[in-house]
């Protein structure tokens, strides 16, 4: 009988594979939940390594992972991964297997995988909003977020073709970089402009803090926890708590409860410390 991983994988579209239930060797951060955003895996901006790191360095009884985590729209064909971004799914699925809750919420650029909202496989669950009790019993929508971003909900297209261009450009200022380097220049972050100040245009004609949590309140809830705009922060919008785990491309942020339900925001290095 194949086992919760291989059935996992299959109804991903990955196909079967082996799950990566390896123990850290160091301390692990213990926390409630921990909420993850927008790893795209399957581009180049990607940083698999450090949250290969993450997820081995720090523990939950539930992981949240909010949306644009497999990226389809930029690559369909997982087994062209490089092995750091497989080796991610692997830790994923071994978390599952040794007893995590993980609550995979879908994003536009995972869209392709919406046919499975609602699948549960052993600790494995498929979502496409849900809502979640913290330790202090406030109760928080949880989702991706591109459900209320105007601005992808009307120019899908102009979305589609920024992240296929950005796929290029990404090619393009990895080039540069290099060759900055060998001339003892500093990196030049090409990439990292134009997303921000491109998510930042898409929050001022989408108001997307606003549109979420008006949402929240309309269903009386407490907060919200989303990604999509790889913004990290945590603020009160019209009295409700808004807080935005932020992404594994630009800023390699994650969100965390402690068991007192406390929600803070963790910033994680791209580079290990001892490599620095």
């Amino acid at each position: 009988m194949a086992s919760s991983s291989e059935r996992i994988g299959t109804a991903l579209g990955i196909g079967p594979i082996e799950a990566d239930v390896s123990e850290p060797s160091g301390d692990v951060g213990e926390y409630r939940s921990i909420f993850i955003s927008d790893l795209h895996l399957g581009t180049l901006g990607a940083k698999a390594e450090a949250v290969n790191r993450f997820l081995k360095e720090n523990r939950a009884d539930r992981l949240y992972l909010l949306g644009d985590v497999l990226d389809v729209w930029c690559n369909r064909t997982v087994f062209r991964w490089p092995h750091e971004q497989i080796g991610v799914i692997r830790r994923i699925l071994g978390l599952a297997e040794s007893g995590v809750d993980v609550y995979y919420v879908l994003g536009n650029h995972d869209r392709a995988l919406y046919p499975l909202s609602g699948i549960d496989i052993g600790h494995f669950h498929v979502r496409r909003e849900l809502i979640h009790e913290t330790a202090d019993n406030r109760h928080v929508l949880v989702t991706h977020g591109d459900a209320y971003d105007g601005f992808v909900l009307n120019y899908e297209w102009i979305s589609r073709l920024a992240t296929r261009s950005q796929q290029l450009f990404q090619s393009v200022a990895r080039i540069v970089s290099l060759a900055r380097r060998s001339h003892r220049r500093g990196r030049l972050n090409l990439c990292r402009f134009v997303r921000v100040h491109a998510k930042r245009l898409a929050d001022q004609i989408g108001r997307f803090a606003e549109t979420v949590t008006e949402e929240t309140m309309r269903r009386e809830l407490n907060g919200v926890v989303c990604g999509h705009m790889h913004r990290p922060e945590i603020r009160n919008v019209h009295g409700v708590e808004y807080y935005n785990a932020g992404d594994w491309v630009d800023n390699c942020t994650a969100l965390v409860e402690d068991f007192n339900g406390r929600l803070d925001l963790v910033h994680y290095p791209i580079v290990p410390s001892s490599n620095r």
